[in-house]
């Protein structure tokens, strides 16, 4: 995904988006407890990987919206930015849980 296209998916409704990558061991690890919650999730979800969609994963990380994989962001409606409302980084399933909990006060 170029990220014109990205873009394209911000500010209709919330948007999250699941960052990994094929060869993260971390990411293997986390991405079906992920995965998971996404499936329940009522808001737009876009799993992406670093390597396929670099050119997306390099505009968020010269913003500082990403520090490496796994991550996840969350988008606020009314968001039409590369500046996340929230986001997380990491394997730790509690802060994984306090990321998703926390969706609906966006």
């Amino acid at each position: 995904m170029k990220r014109d296209e990205f873009l394209t998916h911000l500010g209709k409704d919330i948007v999250l988006v699941f960052f990994t990558s094929t060869d993260c061991s971390p990411c293997k690890t986390i991405k079906p407890y992920v995965q998971e919650k996404l499936a329940t999730c009522p808001y737009v979800c876009l799993q992406l990987d670093r390597t396929i969609d670099a050119d997306v994963y390099a505009a968020l990380q010269s913003k500082k919206q990403v520090k490496g994989v796994p991550s996840l962001l969350a988008y606020a409606k009314e968001n039409r930015t590369f500046m996340a409302n929230l986001s997380i980084s990491g394997t730790n399933e509690n802060e994984i849980d306090c990321f998703f909990e926390s969706l609906e006060y966006l």
